[in-house]
């Protein structure tokens, strides 16, 4: 009886597997266009919007960096009485949040990277358009999930765990860190071609157990955070309580994992909506695999 459960256990896994690599098929062209679109030439306006989000992207770290537009609760006096120094700046990078924005900007530049080239190798001629980086579009499509699903957990992890009126005050900043980015993300969730791949889940989840090594570092040195008053950078973080860490952290784990499965559901069922758009729908219900690509899958 426990083999014949285990065996199920194998052969559902094994039809779970499968059904993964149907749905998450995908060619490189796809990564250059916009899911809905019936042409199957790299669109001027999708460009166009490649670089938008970039751009948005740069702005909302340059203003995090800066505080362009930020202010304080006035009963947060640490924060407003604090120096503006070098060390002030440098300590920038003490958050996850900001983890966060430097992966969003990574994951703009190299979606717009991986479309201009596309573009321009289309305005050359046919020979030109089949020269890809596939090491290019591999990296772009795992920016891709990462910077999504991490801007999503911290957003939401924000707000609901991390937010409090007397020390966070509502502000540009707060907004585009907390709120803006990640809109954007979702956008491009439903809007670009790339693929959404469930594995690559894995690197948001790294991501985030290297920060939680980098809080214990910054503990054992004494370290103090970007305003000096605190040996912890954030309060779930603190190391003088070692046993809640760790249940954060795994509690963040789980939380990583349904966000990761929430998302993955929206982009297969914005794949399929779109295929059936692009093909039509009396090309029948078997036809999962986009029909438009003219080069081979790839699936690494």
């Amino acid at each position: 009886m426990t083999s014949t459960f285990f065996g199920s256990c194998v052969q559902s896994a094994q039809d779970f597997a499968r059904f993964v690599e149907k749905y998450e098929e995908y060619t490189a062209e796809e990564t250059e266009r916009c899911c809905w679109q019936k042409n199957p030439e790299v669109s001027l306006i999708y460009l166009i919007y490649r670089w938008l989000q970039f751009v948005f992207h740069v702005a909302f770290a340059f203003m995090s960096i800066f505080e362009v537009g930020r202010w304080y609760a006035p009963g947060y006096i640490v924060a407003i009485n604090c120096i503006r120094s070098t060390k002030y700046y440098a300590k920038w990078l003490l958050y996850l949040t900001h983890w966060g924005l430097l992966v969003n900007v990574a994951q703009g530049f190299v979606a717009a990277w991986v479309v201009q080239k596309a573009y321009n190798a289309q305005k050359r001629g046919p020979p030109e358009a089949t020269e890809r980086s596939e090491r290019t579009i591999n990296l772009y499509c795992k920016l891709f999930v990462t910077a999504i699903h991490l801007s999503t957990y911290i957003t939401l992890g924000f707000w609901l765990m991390v937010y409090e009126p007397q020390t966070c005050s509502v502000d540009f900043v707060t907004l585009s860190e907390h709120g803006f980015g990640t809109l954007l993300l979702l956008i491009d969730l439903v809007v670009a071609g790339t693929p959404y791949k469930l594995i690559y889940g894995l690197y948001s989840i790294t991501l985030s157990f290297l920060y939680v090594c980098l809080t214990f570092v910054h503990f054992l040195f004494g370290a103090l955070d970007r305003f000096d008053d605190r040996t912890y950078i954030y309060e779930r973080c603190d190391w003088n309580y070692p046993l809640a860490v760790i249940f954060y952290y795994i509690t963040s784990v789980i939380l990583l994992a349904s966000f990761h499965l929430t998302l993955w559901s929206i982009y297969l069922v914005r794949r399929r909506v779109s295929n059936l758009i692009r093909s039509g729908i009396d090309s029948g219900p078997h036809d999962s695999s986009p029909s438009l690509s003219r080069s081979s899958p790839q699936n690494t």
